[in-house]
Formats: structure tokens, C-alpha cells, sequence
């Protein structure tokens, strides 16, 4: 007969269902019969397992568990049940070795349940685990061990930093014990006790499978888990060279696991007491207001958290907490509006966005200890109280006074009034506050927005968070320019996967009269997703309706494709043109105009497209770490701008090479001085083969590595035509790449660093890639060097 497995209604906390109780603490022997009668007592027949934990561990519990395991475990009933009986004992004493002796014991006790009865024993549903006979008598005892270890990895969470590992075990506890099974639901309950005081602290940040999936079904919310598919040669420039040099995959399509909570989340208890309030939280910009004078649509109810599955490390394939999003109860918002599907989708396109930047340029929030970043939703603007335009909001504001009127002097025109929306300048729909620069907020959320609209304030905000904050820029631009290069990378990113970031609305949006910053004009070059494979051809028509040149944009709403192909054409593209065209050595470096922006966003854009993704976060990594130790505005001015990244850039390129490989491939085309005006977004984003006319030069700007010895590049043009360097050494030789007729190869050494290079067509050529060569005698020396450090 199957068991219905109800959850305590009681009381909700946390999203959590359960019930308070009056009493938790023990006074009978771990092997009491009131928790698993005498089965434990009984010498029965036991499965025993000599294996260790083995490679399952990493899936089970979370890297400080696996850490903390110092001591063996015999695999039988007496010497587990003698280490459960031995660590309470330690545990009462109030000795932290106990929580080393009930891991082991804890661990032991599962990997015999999981020998014998699988690990499907840890996802199945609870009323299928065996009641009776050996494999029962196996998971009652792993049941009280994790129960004990919880117990203890509570009882020293601040000294241990075992939070995350009490949760783990107490949800295994609660779920290998049942509400209703062996006859009693102490265990249980009590595990549930115990669970409901740590989660008043939140969600755990790394968890597995198991325990999410027993958690929610303890709680108000269920996991929504989703695929996120990226093709990773997408981040740096792709070479395919012959097996007998090297190896690289044109296709290396990659699936990311991410999670987001859906359903009735609340706050932590911790954040409720930093707003100094027990019901809600309020976002840092609007803590200076006192609770009386706080307009209650600012105090923020309920919560989404987001998870992504690590794929490399101590805790591979668990799940680690990435972003949290805070929003208000339907009762508070404006026309009683639903916030929740928004901010639900917001975590999944941060989530996507998040991956990226981890993934391509190795970089995160540096500004929180656990790495999560928190986005708030508010319904006032950026500049609140000043222009708000609710009536309700005014009148818990108050009267505001007018202005004094007092005569101005000579030439000087009166204040404007405020005429700014949400969406008419770029920094006013969402943004941060100094005291919490890894938090982002969403301003104005009754402000109609496109779905590319919301996926560029993402990126942008989450550029000023992960990356350096270039700063030195004068307004009325933002101070620091991270934002610019952040919604640059990313809109060229989420192009490449335009498919995995195109969801639709969760509730009806109007479309916005323009979109800031994706659209500045309604004319204007617009790319082509179906063009040609060779940058210097004609636009053709693409399937979706964007065409090379005018676009009306008035006629009908953009697909979030079309967004991003117009946010390409319109700001990356143009950037990259201008960067080209000025070089290292350009005033503009340390300007802090539009144009010194500009310039900035296109050096980003330069390193990402000719070097690689990951050379830019090498380059970016240690202003991210310089900047984030320094809490003071005018420090991390001082501590990043475009001249430091051009500086970082020269150690991040002085040995870019792979280990273990010789060749370090760069996308030619992207450095060219004359980079086409008219160039598909496709096709850059593609980073497409360059046609060149015959007689046609080409030139620009291109960082030599120290540890490279030439730069090679391979052409594909008509027997006895080609391609020839200008002001170098250059040889000609056989091609590498298929299809590929020619190639040069430049001499570079003893020419590092910055230098201008010239290629010239003697006929019609098409530049297939480049790539530059490691110089062995440099690597040779560095490993002299390495070899005479290592004597004593």
C-alpha cells in the first residue's frame, strides 16, 4: 500500500511548509527504539561494501563534506552504528571532530544503501524506499547518521562553513526516514526542525540534485531546470590545421544545466534585518529612507533564486547559486501587476548571460563572498523621488516644496524640468548604488520594454559588475565604461545563440516608441543574417526581413534577432572601425568624451574578435581584483581606464599560446584599418573570411606575442595570385588549412609588441585565417630558466 508523504502545513517559512514544534532535544541513545525500534539492535545479515565513495562523491554532497571525510569507515552495521554512537557523543561534548567522524559514518552508510540498492535511491520517490527487510534496515541507519551529521554540521556552521553540508544531510535524513515510515515520524519531523531554522539564512549556495528536489517538496516553489546550448567557438578565433600539427574543433557545442525557482519564495532573515524589517527587504539605493516615510511598493516581498550546474572542479555537477532576484507582492505593485514571471525570466537571461562571461572570459561578481549577484525590481525610477508620477507614491512622499525663485545670472538658462524615462538614456533603467556595486537594479517596471531591451540592461549591468570599471568619463555619460564593453559582449554573444535567448513575454509588453542604445536612428547599415561568407561581398536579404541598409523600424516589432543585429551593426561594429583606425598610441585613450568611450568599447571589442575571449579576461583579471578591494569611487577610478587595459593587455598576450600548444590563432580580418561599413553582423559575428580585390592593400594595428616567432597566414586565390607582406620578413609556403591555395609567413621576432602590418593582393584572395607560431628557442630558454630554479 502506498504512503501519501504529507508535508507539515503549519508554518511557512522561506517558502518552506512545516510545523513548529515544541520540543526537539534528545535525551535517548542514538539507537532508540522510538526512531527505528530494535532493527538496528538485531545482528542481522548486512550488505557490506569495501569500496570507497569513489567517483559518485562529487554528486552526493558539497566540496567541504567531501574535504572533510579524514577517517575510514569499516563497512558494517556495528562499526557505523559504533561512529554514529561515537560522534553524538563528541557532538554532546561540543567537539567540531565530530563532524569529521559523522560525515565518514555518514558516507559509509550511504554508499552501502547505494551498492545495494542504487543511486536511484536518492531521487525516487520517498513511498518507494523499501519498508522492511535489509535494504530497509540500510537506509534507516543512513537516515540517522545523516541525520546526526546535519545536526552537527549545524551546530558548527560559522566555524566550519558547513551550512550548505547541514542541509545536504538533513534532507536525506528527511528523505530516507519519510514522514511516515518505520512506524514514526520523529526523525523527520526533527530533521525538518532543524532545517527550518538554517533555511531562515536562505536557499543553499551549492547543493545537489536530491536536495533541491527535497526541498521544494517540502516547500512552496518547484525547480524549473533547463538546457542552455552554446557553441563555444564562438568566444576566440577557430584555425583547423592538419591532424599531423594540430587539431581544432570549427564546432564545439557545449549544454550548460541552469535552474531557477518557480513559485513562493521569501527573503532570508538575514536580508529582512538589514532592511529593519520582518516582512520584506528594501534595496540598498532607498535603505536611507526611513520605514515611515518608505512608499510600501518598495519594500520587496518575495524572491527568485538561480542555480548553474558546475562542470569543472571540487563540485562538479552540483548545483551552485548564481544570481537572486527580489520583487514585490502582486498587492503593492501598480494595477496589482504580477511581478513574478518577470523576475523569473530575468534570472534565466541572467543565468545565460552569466555563463557566458564565466565561461568566455573566466570572470564573476568579485564583489560578493558567495559570488551571488542580487537584482532588485522597483517600480520608481532612477531618479525617484524627484520625478515620480504616481499619485499614490507622492502621497507618501509628501509635498515637495518648488524650487526658490531667484533670478539667475546673466547667460544662464533655468533648470529643465525632468524629462528623462526609463528607456531615454541608457543608465536610467537599471544601475547600481555605490554601497552594493555587485547588486543591480530594474528601475521603472511599469515602463513598457522589448525582450531585447531587458537582455542589453542585463548585459550592461552585469559589465559593471564583472568587469574593470574603466573609469575617467565625464557626463552627461555614465563615469565608468565596463557597461558599454558588457552589453557589447554580450549582444554579440547572444547572437551567436540567438535561438536560446529569444523567450517570449511572460505577460503582454507595448512596444517601446524607440529602443535605447539598440536603435539611435531609425536608418542606418543593419546586417544581413544570410549574406555572403566573405565580408567584402554585397548584403543579400535576409529570411527574417532585415535588410543591408535602411531598416523602418516603425512598421512592425523587431525580433529579438533583429535587436541584436541592429545593436552589432550600430555600436560594435562601428567601434571596432573606429579603434582600428586610431590605434594604441591614440589621444582618445584618455578621453573622456563619447568619442574617448567609443574608443574604449572598440579596444574591448578588438581584443575579444581578433585575440579571443579569453584573452580579454586574462587582460581584464587583475583590474577586476585591483578595483574590487577598493570601496572608495575615486580608488577604482584611478584603478582602471583604457590605458590600464591596454597595459594589462601586454601581459595577458606575452605567452597566449594553450599548453601544450604551438599555435595561437587570431581573427586577421577583425585588425584590418578599413573594416567595411556595411559588414553583415552575421558575418562579423561568424568572424567570416575576408575577399580582397587584386591590387587591394590592406593594414592596421596587431599585438605581436614575445613568445611568437611568426604570424602566418593562408589565403585561397586563382594559381600564381596571392597575398604579399609589406615591410616584413615573409616567406612564401605550402598551405596547412583545407582548402586554403597559399600562405606567408611573417618573421616577427625581436618585433614584439604593438606593430603596423600591410598585406597587399597581387590577385582576387580570400584570407582563410592566421595564426601565430610559437618561437621554441624562447620556450626552450624559459624552460632553462625553470630547470636552474629548480637546483638546490
Amino acid at each position: 500500500m502506498q504512503r501519501t508523504i504529507a508535508p507539515f502545513p503549519d508554518l511557512t517559512i522561506y517558502g518552506f511548509r512545516m510545523a513548529p514544534h515544541s520540543s526537539f532535544f534528545f535525551k535517548a541513545s542514538l539507537l532508540d527504539s522510538q526512531y527505528f525500534g530494535s532493527s538496528l539492535k538485531r545482528g542481522g545479515a548486512y550488505i557490506a561494501c569495501a569500496a570507497a565513495i569513489g567517483a559518485t562523491q562529487s554528486t552526493l554532497v558539497p566540496v567541504r563534506a567531501q574535504n572533510a571525510t579524514t577517517t575510514a569507515v569499516s563497512a558494517t552495521a556495528a562499526s557505523i552504528e559504533a561512529e554514529i554512537t561515537r560522534g553524538a557523543a563528541f557532538l554532546e561534548a561540543r567537539d567540531n571532530k565530530s563532524l569529521d567522524i559523522l560525515s565518514a559514518a555518514s558516507q559509509a552508510s550511504l554508499q552501502q544503501l547505494i551498492t545495494a540498492g542504487g543511486q536511484s535511491l536518492l531521487t525516487v520517490p520517498p513511498d518507494r524506499i523499501p519498508e522492511s527487510g535489509p535494504l530497509s534496515d540500510l537506509t534507516r541507519r543512513a537516515a540517522l547518521a545523516h541525520f546526526w551529521w546535519g545536526k552537527a554540521a549545524d551546530t558548527f556552521a560559522r566555524q566550519k562553513n558547513s551550512r550548505d553540508i547541514a542541509i545536504t544531510a538533513l534532507t536525506r535524513a528527511y528523505r530516507l526516514a519519510g514522514p511516515n515510515r518505520f512506524e514514526s515520524n520523529r526523525l523527520s519531523r526533527d530533521a525538518v526542525f532543524l532545517l527550518k531554522g538554517i533555511l531562515r539564512e536562505g536557499l543553499p549556495s551549492v547543493a545537489s540534485d536530491d536536495t533541491i528536489d527535497t526541498l521544494s517538496s517540502l516547500a512552496l516553489w518547484k525547480p524549473h531546470r533547463f538546457a542552455f546550448r552554446y557553441n563555444t567557438a564562438a568566444f576566440n578565433p577557430v584555425v583547423a590545421l592538419p591532424a599531423r600539427l594540430e587539431t581544432r574543433s570549427v564546432a564545439t557545442p557545449a549544454a550548460y544545466d541552469l535552474l531557477v525557482t518557480q513559485g513562493t519564495l521569501f527573503p532570508p532573515e538575514s536580508a529582512l534585518m538589514q532592511s529593519g524589517d520582518d516582512k520584506a527587504v528594501v534595496a540598498p539605493l532607498h535603505r536611507r529612507f526611513t520605514q515611515d516615510r518608505l512608499p510600501a511598493v518598495l519594500k520587496l516581498t518575495y524572491m527568485v533564486a538561480g542555480y548553474a550546474r558546475e562542470t569543472s572542479g571540487p563540485n562538479r555537477s552540483l548545483w551552485r547559486q548564481v544570481v537572486r532576484v527580489y520583487y514585490s507582492h502582486p498587492i503593492l505593485t501598480r494595477n496589482n501587476r504580477d511581478d513574478r514571471a518577470r523576475a523569473e525570466l530575468l534570472a534565466m537571461q541572467f543565468l545565460k548571460l552569466h555563463t557566458l562571461a564565466r565561461t568566455g572570459l573566466g570572470l564573476d561578481n568579485p564583489y560578493t563572498d558567495d559570488g551571488v549577484t542580487t537584482l532588485w525590481l522597483s517600480e520608481v525610477s532612477a531618479l525617484w523621488p524627484a520625478d515620480d508620477d504616481d499619485p499614490d507614491v507622492q502621497q507618501e512622499i509628501g509635498i515637495r516644496m518648488p524650487k526658490a525663485n531667484v533670478p539667475l545670472p546673466a547667460g544662464q538658462k533655468p533648470p529643465a524640468e525632468v524629462e528623462w524615462s526609463a528607456l531615454s538614456m541608457p543608465w536610467l533603467a537599471a544601475g547600481q548604488v555605490e554601497s552594493a556595486p555587485g547588486d543591480i537594479m530594474f528601475f521603472k517596471m511599469t515602463q513598457p520594454r522589448s525582450e531585447a531591451e531587458w537582455l542589453r540592461e542585463i548585459a550592461h549591468e552585469y559589465g559593471h559588475v564583472a568587469l574593470p570599471p574603466f573609469g575617467g568619463f565625464r557626463a552627461p555619460l555614465e563615469p565608468y565604461g565596463n557597461g558599454e564593453i558588457g552589453e557589447t559582449l554580450g549582444a554579440m554573444w547572444a547572437l551567436a545563440a540567438a535561438a536560446e535567448f529569444d523567450v517570449s513575454a511572460p505577460t503582454p509588453v507595448q512596444r517601446p516608441a524607440l529602443i535605447s542604445s539598440l536603435v539611435e536612428t531609425p536608418s542606418g547599415p543593419a546586417p544581413a543574417a544570410n549574406a555572403g561568407s566573405n565580408m567584402g561581398s554585397s548584403a543579400a536579404a535576409s529570411r527574417d526581413g532585415v535588410r543591408s541598409g535602411v531598416v523602418d523600424i516603425a512598421k512592425r516589432e523587431l525580433s529579438l534577432r533583429e535587436m541584436l543585429q541592429l545593436h552589432v551593426a550600430r555600436e560594435a561594429i562601428p567601434a571596432l572601425r573606429l579603434w582600428n583606425a586610431q590605434g594604441p598610441h591614440s589621444p582618445l585613450r584618455l578621453d573622456g568624451t563619447r568619442n574617448g568611450l567609443k574608443y574604449l568599447q572598440g579596444l574591448g571589442v578588438h581584443i575579444e574578435r581578433v585575440y579571443g575571449a579569453r584573452v580579454l579576461g586574462a587582460a581584464c583579471r587583475p583590474l577586476v581584483r585591483r578595483s574590487a578591494t577598493s570601496f572608495a569611487t575615486m580608488a577604482r577610478v584611478a584603478a582602471s581606464n583604457t590605458d590600464a587595459l591596454l597595459d594589462a593587455l601586454r601581459l595577458a598576450l606575452r605567452d597566449p599560446f594553450p599548453s601544450g600548444s604551438k599555435y595561437f590563432p587570431i581573427w586577421l580580418p577583425g585588425a584590418v584599418e578599413t573594416l567595411p561599413p556595411n559588414l553583415p553582423a552575421g558575418q562579423f559575428i561568424n568572424r567570416a573570411t575576408l575577399m580582397l580585390r587584386p591590387k587591394e592593400r590592406i593594414g592596421g594595428w596587431l599585438y605581436m606575442p614575445p613568445a611568437a616567432k611568426t604570424l602566418r597566414i593562408e589565403w585561397k586565390a586563382a594559381p600564381g595570385k596571392g597575398l604579399r607582406a609589406e615591410g616584413w620578413n615573409a616567406t612564401t609556403r605550402p598551405p596547412l588549412m583545407a582548402g586554403a591555395s597559399g600562405a606567408l609567413e611573417m618573421d616577427i621576432t625581436r618585433r614584439d609588441g604593438w606593430q603596423r602590418w600591410s598585406l597587399i593582393a597581387t590577385g582576387e584572395a580570400t584570407i582563410m585565417g592566421a595564426w601565430f607560431e610559437r618561437d621554441a628557442r624562447t620556450e626552450a630558454g624559459r624552460e632553462a630558466v625553470r630547470r636552474a630554479a629548480r637546483l638546490p
